[in-house]
């Protein structure tokens, strides 16, 4: 689902955006504290599940507790559940890879990159397993060039928003919000997560 645009301050619901609310009264135009309340709330991710394009998004028959999101008529799971490339089921793979995988749930962290503001990249080892998520947040396309110390084609891509996910001297241009996580196991033969990917 996507986040939800309420169309006045008087629609949340959620206690810290209402002391915000009571914060910038007075210092901002109602119009600029409710973009910012759009954008900061809480309220996201408590919307009524959009379980179909029904009345109220098939979540109850009665009166949701809160605004459904107008776009459940094409954003909804119905819609998602046999698509094998929709973000339902990535999501789905991500959570059966995180509970499958020691490297995820037992892995230390380390931060590549700190300081970029584009570039989101750490790796997390565990028993001579390593994983290395890269997660470009441009809308324009970047070169990516792997930490130093990991090749990447020593790597299975175990999860990624695109196809084609070629490596050029150990990086990759990365195209707009683009997702690669590589998975390195001395153990698992190449390729071995490849059905996992997710076509855009």
């Amino acid at each position: 689902m996507t986040n939800i645009r309420l169309k006045s301050l008087d629609q949340f619901q959620d206690v810290m955006t209402h002391n915000g609310i009571r914060l910038a009264e007075g210092l901002l135009p109602k119009t600029t504290i409710l973009k910012l309340a759009n954008r900061a709330s809480r309220e996201n991710s408590r919307t009524p599940v959009q379980w179909n394009a029904e009345k109220n998004a098939g979540f109850t028959t009665g009166e949701p507790w809160f605004p459904v999101n107008e776009n459940y008529t094409e954003i909804n799971v119905a819609a998602q559940e046999d698509d094998p490339d929709s973000l339902l089921n990535f999501y789905r793979k991500l959570i059966a890879f995180r509970k499958s995988s020691e490297v995820v749930l037992y892995g230390d962290y380390y931060e590549h990159y700190k300081k970029d503001k584009q570039f989101y990249v750490y790796e997390r080892n565990y028993l001579n397993k390593k994983l290395l998520v890269i997660c470009y947040f441009g809308a324009d396309q970047k070169r990516f060039d792997a930490p130093a110390g990991i090749s990447l084609k020593n790597g299975n891509l175990a999860f990624g928003n695109y196809d084609l996910n070629q490596i050029v001297a150990n990086g990759f241009t990365a195209r707009p919000y683009e997702l690669r996580v590589y998975f390195f196991d001395p153990e698992q033969p190449k390729n071995h997560y490849e059905g996992l990917r997710r076509q855009p």
